[in-house]
């Protein structure tokens, strides 16, 4: 199915479309997006913990500063 070729898949998404947890299947790519240039620190932190549940290597994430 295309799904499952897909590169990168939405691991976790705000109700309101605010943030998204997105992986690759093989876990060499993440990304924590959002639509403000802010995140929640305990939002932050909390999909950081799901990434690391699901086995990313979340030493490597590297957070952009905006301003």
């Amino acid at each position: 199915t295309l799904i499952a070729d897909a590169k990168a898949r939405v691991l976790d998404l705000a109700p309101d479309y605010g943030y998204a947890l997105v992986g690759s299947p093989s876990r060499d790519a993440l990304w924590i997006i959002a639509r403000k240039p802010a995140l929640d620190p305990g939002i932050y932190e909390r999909l950081v913990t799901k990434a690391r549940e699901l086995g990313f290597d979340t030493g490597k994430l590297i957070r952009t500063p905006h301003s």
